[in-house]
């Protein structure tokens, strides 16, 4: 899994500690699971009810500022331990819709809400509960450098969440991450037939590569 790809062979003798938001989605879960096998403690986070494989469950409000509060305040009384070697946001969501949609504006606020903000919630987390040189994993899309004009609620949210992962992986510290944090994007690879049926071979040169196959995904390089 990315954890284990980005993080030092040296750390993973000791019990990896990692931040899962977005546990109770399907790739939440199923990363969740990965991680048990693995025996890292692994802080569970979600609107929705956490599965059973986390080690701490999180439940979060869903307005942003409510998120970052109630994480802050889980964290801080994990004070004891050692900071987090993970940051990983498999929230996200899917929405479709052209100009012409009557729910444009509230498939386009969703997925602000559970794509960008949340992924400025989980790089405010870093800041300061990150260890130097850890994981921060945000969720991208396969999708966003294409034009689709029936997904006009998804792929520009998309976008802006791969510029972000490029901006914080430009300087971490310059960013306000610890020193040496690694940021990457997943990307996801949609079913829907108004998505190109992208393979990983097909994937632009450079760019992040990740693909749920049901025990979590795999990220590449970093600040795609």
């Amino acid at each position: 899994c990315a954890c284990a790809a980005h993080c030092s062979p040296g750390s993973l003798e000791a019990a990896m500690r990692v931040l899962l938001l977005g546990a109770g989605g399907g790739l939440g879960r199923a990363l969740a699971r990965t991680l048990q096998r693995k025996s890292w403690t692994t802080f569970g986070a979600d609107v929705a009810a956490c599965p059973p494989e986390v080690s701490v469950a999180i439940t979060l409000p869903r307005e942003p500022k409510g998120q970052l509060e109630v994480l802050r305040g889980a964290l801080k009384q994990q004070d004891g331990g050692p900071k987090l070697d993970a940051i990983v946001n498999c929230s996200g969501g899917f929405a479709m819709g052209n100009a012409a949609s009557e729910d444009l504006l509230d498939n386009a606020e969703a997925m602000v809400a559970s794509s960008f903000y949340a992924s400025l919630v989980s790089a405010r987390i870093a800041s300061s509960s990150l260890r130097p040189g850890g994981l921060l994993v945000l969720p991208g899309a396969a999708a966003a450098p294409l034009a689709l004009p029936g997904l006009l609620p998804y792929v520009p949210v998309k976008s802006a969440v791969h510029s972000l992962v490029r901006s914080l992986a430009a300087d971490p510290a310059e960013a306000g991450l610890p020193e040496g944090a690694k940021v990457v994007s997943e990307k996801e690879y949609s079913e829907s037939p108004m998505v190109p049926n992208w393979g990983a071979a097909d994937a632009p040169r450079g760019e992040d590569r990740g693909r749920s196959e049901g025990l979590g995904a795999v990220w590449g390089r970093t600040g795609a």
